[in-house]
């Protein structure tokens, strides 16, 4: 695609992908989240030229660290040739995780001599398409070193439109109203940020500035970002999510005395079955005191159902709830529940509570041999 001069703009901004990053919370199933991210990040591109993308901005972090396997920068420069052979050049800043290193992929010359792309240095660089009439400054990350003023030496080009690119934790960066602030004042088009893995809008009347977030689930807990589909015009950038993820987060909350058996509540949680679901399930609130759920049990039961599943049992034993059990009466199990309850109430911490309540639900479940229930 070729652009006239002043004619609107429109960029691919991608940020945190992490091609071939460990994954050890993932064990076994890591090396398929590998092959995922490829394919999405190969995804993004293509989606990105699909909707008339002019330039691409990867703000830091592309591969998961600094020396990547040649196989991985061999996949990488095939998609960026793909994105040459449309007319799309793409600029690189380099990030925390893969920060420029001698001995690394990008001093080693692993993307060396690819038509449209542009790998910016440490020092601050302003690289202009005269062809877009917009310039693009910026600087990669250095392994191991830290910016303390990510902005600091950044100039506008020469051209109508500027846009910084630089990849910065928010969180190492005073915190994100501090960052806000510096962004503010650097006087961009936009600022394309990179270094975290969730989407964050930063800008204000000033300047655009977001952060993709990463494009695929990166972290237990934390749900995957986006692309980002940047418009410059006259009246300056306008910024469209483009979500290429295939996996997702979500949370399930249970309250143990609701479901009269443990094949009751399993069945609840398979009805989300999802092999590209990461499932967070929290048991919490009133249980029936013989209600123990072996956690560790039903999560490998329903696992391959599941991209990921995680269960937390937090629920509390209530002696009130109907059919509660033997509390009280003059048997093991009963004088078992009188010391539990006694030992409920003189807990001096929410942290002893749960350990006393997890014991108490647990032997009461044995001594009852009530295997049958939840």
């Amino acid at each position: 695609m070729t652009k006239t001069k002043r004619e609107a703009l429109r960029i691919l901004h991608v940020a945190d992908v992490h091609l071939g990053a460990g994954f050890p919370w993932l064990g076994e199933r890591g090396a398929a989240q590998r092959r995922r991210l490829r394919q999405t990040f190969a995804d993004a591109l293509a989606k990105g030229s699909a909707e008339g993308a002019g330039l691409v901005l990867i703000a830091g972090d592309l591969f998961g660290s600094s020396r990547p396997h040649p196989e991985l920068t061999d996949f990488v420069r095939s998609q960026f040739a793909r994105l040459a052979a449309d007319g799309i050049e793409t600029v690189i800043a380099a990030g925390e995780n893969d920060g420029l290193d001698a001995q690394g992929a990008y001093a080693g010359g692993a993307l060396d001599g690819l038509a449209g792309v542009t790998i910016l240095p440490a020092t601050p660089k302003v690289v202009e398409f005269p062809g877009l009439d917009l310039a693009v400054s910026g600087r990669s990350a250095v392994k191991g070193k830290e910016i303390s003023d990510p902005f600091k030496g950044l100039a506008p080009g020469r051209l109508t439109r500027t846009v910084g690119l630089v990849a910065v934790d928010p969180r190492r960066a005073g915190g994100r109203d501090a960052l806000a602030r510096s962004a503010a004042a650097a006087k961009f088009t936009y600022l394309a940020l990179g270094g975290s893995h969730r989407t964050l809008d930063l800008g204000g009347e000033e300047v655009a500035a977001w952060y993709p977030g990463s494009l695929e689930l990166l972290a237990r807990g934390e749900p995957p970002g986006a692309a980002l589909l940047v418009d410059l015009g006259g009246d300056g950038a306008r910024v469209t999510p483009l979500p290429v993820a295939r996996g997702r987060v979500q949370r399930l909350v249970l309250e143990p005395a609701a479901y009269p058996t443990l094949e009751a509540v399993t069945a609840e949680i398979e009805a989300l079955a999802d092999p590209d679901l990461l499932l967070e399930v929290r048991v919490s609130g009133r249980a029936h005191p013989a209600q123990f759920i072996d956690v560790m049990a039903l999560e490998q039961s329903l696992a391959s159902r599941f991209f990921a599943l995680e269960i937390l049992d937090e629920a509390m034993p209530d002696p009130s709830a109907p059919g509660a059990g033997p509390v009280g009466t003059i048997t093991v199990p009963g004088k078992f529940s009188e010391l539990m309850t006694h030992q409920l109430q003189q807990a001096g911490s929410e942290a002893e509570r749960r350990r006393i309540g997890a014991a108490y639900r647990l032997g009461l479940w044995l001594l009852t041999g009530r295997g049958g229930r939840a």
